[in-house]
C-alpha cells in the first residue's frame, strides 16, 4: 500500500513540474497565436482593398465616356489604393513593434532564473578573457 502512495505522490510532482515548466511556452504559444490571428487579419483586410480596386477599375472600364475621364478616374482610384495600402503598411509595422515587444517579455518570463545567471556569468567571463 505504501509504495502505491509513493508511486501517485510521484506521478502527482511529476505532472506539477510539468506544468511548471511548461507554462511559459504556453504563454509564448499565446503571443505567437494572437500575432497569426491579428496578421491573418490584416492581411485580409488587404485583400478586401486590392478587391475593392479591382471592381471599381473594372466598372470604370463599363461606364461610357471620353478618354481623359477614364484615365483621370483610374488615377484617382490607384491614388486611393495607394494611401490606403500606406495606412497598412503603418498597420504592419505597428503590429510588429507590438509583436516583437511581446515575444520579448514572453521570451524573458519563459527563461528560468538559473539560466540568466549562468548567460551573465557566461557574458562576464568572455569580455574579462578579451
Amino acid at each position: 500500500m505504501e509504495s502505491s502512495k509513493i508511486f501517485d505522490d510521484t506521478v502527482n510532482n511529476l505532472n506539477a513540474l510539468q506544468a511548471q515548466f511548461l507554462e511559459p511556452a504556453n504563454k509564448f504559444n499565446q503571443v505567437l497565436t494572437e500575432g497569426f490571428e491579428q496578421y491573418a487579419q490584416l492581411n485580409y483586410e488587404v485583400l478586401g482593398d486590392l478587391v475593392d480596386y479591382s471592381i471599381a477599375q473594372s466598372k470604370l472600364s463599363v461606364e461610357p465616356g471620353d478618354i481623359t475621364g477614364y484615365f483621370d478616374a483610374q488615377k484617382e482610384i490607384a491614388g486611393e489604393l495607394t494611401e490606403k495600402l500606406k495606412e497598412r503598411g503603418a498597420e504592419y509595422a505597428t503590429l510588429a513593434t507590438s509583436l516583437q515587444n511581446k515575444v520579448k517579455e514572453s521570451s524573458a518570463q519563459a527563461t528560468p532564473e538559473p539560466v540568466k545567471t549562468s548567460a551573465k556569468t557566461a557574458k562576464s567571463a568572455s569580455k574579462k578573457a578579451a
